[in-house]
């Protein structure tokens, strides 16, 4: 069973027996990927793009937000591609850290164009292909 809480950073309260709360976006998307296995990229990368998004975008106040974070996604991108990706961690396939940066930016207006690259191949990618678990498709 799951409840949330939504407000500016989110709750999900897995099971009320145990009552173990995770706070967050960022928590909550790793629960359900490791939990159902979507996602398969586990490197120090993602989860360090994922703590950045959630430190600049959800707990920095202000419209500059957008700016920063899009600057920052700009540099990771120039680096990764580099190794022929065009996604943020350097994969070649979008991941968790993708998924939650495209999710932020989404209908954020105008960005620089290699985030705005990225943010086409992430639509592309998220739109053509089923999200795949352990031993499931969602």
């Amino acid at each position: 069973m799951f409840s949330f809480l939504v407000g500016r950073d989110c709750e999900c309260i897995v099971t009320p027996v145990q009552a173990a709360v995770m706070k967050g976006e960022v928590s909550v998307l790793r629960y359900f990927s490791r939990q159902y296995g979507l996602f398969f990229d586990d490197s120090d990368r993602a989860d360090a793009i994922l703590d950045m998004l959630h430190s600049e975008f959800v707990w920095r106040d202000g419209l500059g937000k957008i700016n920063i974070v899009a600057g920052k996604l700009e540099a990771m991108l120039k680096k990764s591609s580099g190794s022929g990706s065009g996604f943020l961690s350097g994969a070649k396939t979008p991941n968790l850290a993708d998924l939650l940066a495209y999710s932020l930016l989404k209908g954020m207006g105008k960005l620089p164009p290699s985030v705005t690259k990225w943010f086409q191949a992430c639509k592309t990618s998220f739109a053509s292909a089923p999200i795949r678990g352990k031993n499931h498709i969602l």
